[in-house]
Parts: C-alpha cells; sequence; structure tokens
C-alpha cells in the first residue's frame, strides 16, 4: 500500500515511535495529514481514543494542513473491516469538515 500511495505525491509513515507510543500510519499530502490508528477487534472510537491519549498528532498541531483523525477496527471474524468499522475526526481548529475524507 505504501508504495501505491509514494506514487501519487503523498509522503506515508508507518509505525512512527512518538515519546507515548508508535503510531501506526500517517499520510501527508499537500493539504491534509492523516493520522491512522488500526484496532483488530476493538471499536473505531477506540482508535480514536488512543490518537488522542498517547498525542500521535502532536508533531503536527502547528502545522498549516489540515488534520484528519482515523479509527479503523479490523473484524478477526469477518477477516475486513465491517461496515461500521471506522470513524474519523478533524481538527476543527484547522479543518472544514465537508472537506475531509469520510
Amino acid at each position: 500500500m505504501g508504495v501505491l500511495i509514494r506514487g501519487i505525491d503523498l509522503r506515508t509513515i508507518n509505525e512512527k515511535s512518538t515519546y507515548r507510543n508508535c503510531l501506526d500510519w500517517a499520510i501527508e499530502t499537500p493539504r491534509y495529514v492523516y493520522i491512522i490508528e488500526f484496532k483488530l477487534d476493538k471499536s473505531p472510537e477506540t482508535a480514536l481514543q488512543q490518537i488522542h491519549e498517547k498525542g500521535y498528532a502532536e508533531q503536527w498541531k502547528n502545522d498549516p494542513r489540515k488534520l484528519v483523525l482515523l479509527g479503523i477496527s479490523f473484524s478477526s471474524e469477518e477477516r475486513n473491516i465491517p461496515e461500521n468499522g471506522w470513524k474519523s475526526e478533524t481538527d476543527i481548529s484547522q479543518a472544514n469538515p465537508s472537506e475531509t475524507m469520510h
């Protein structure tokens, strides 16, 4: 996936260590930064909570790009992302939510 994404002017950061933990994935585009946390058999809300608690977005807090947080849950039973298996949030101080990927 990272190779495919790099071909379309995106910068990917996989399993970036922070002072509190390790974020799963970040994707930087010219206009947006997507912070992505994956969970297995847990809710996407749990993933978003971890992004907040561990401060994964801290390094982008002064970045002028719009910040989008994504929590994605995989189901081991379905071996897929279930219909309600993802949730997104935007940093309201930076973004207009209608402009982000939902």
